[in-house]
């Protein structure tokens, strides 16, 4: 926190609901990046698992997005996200 006219002001937000987060990025960001990124993790053949450092390298999208991607995914039970810490993965089901 940094102090701003005598009120505290956060140095930044985390935004923690990834739907918000895509809704933000589909409104702001450039539309067919974020359209390939769906589509791409939408194909995944099954058994297949994406590295989202190599999806956010390729697309030029925040790794942070990419997540969301895989978190939205996940929660429909399409697949799964990778539990070790500082992997960005997804499996496909």
């Amino acid at each position: 926190m940094t102090k701003g006219l005598g009120h505290a002001v956060p140095e930044r937000v985390n935004l923690s609901d990834s739907t918000f987060l895509l809704y933000l990025c589909d409104k702001y960001e450039q539309k067919h990046k974020m359209d390939e990124l769906v589509d791409i993790v939408d194909s995944c053949e099954s058994g297949i698992w994406l590295d989202g450092e190599l999806l956010r390298d390729s697309l030029k999208l925040p790794l942070v997005v990419v997540d969301a991607v895989f978190n939205v995914f996940e929660s429909k039970g399409y697949g799964t996200k990778s539990k070790t810490i500082g992997r960005y993965q997804y499996l496909s089901h």
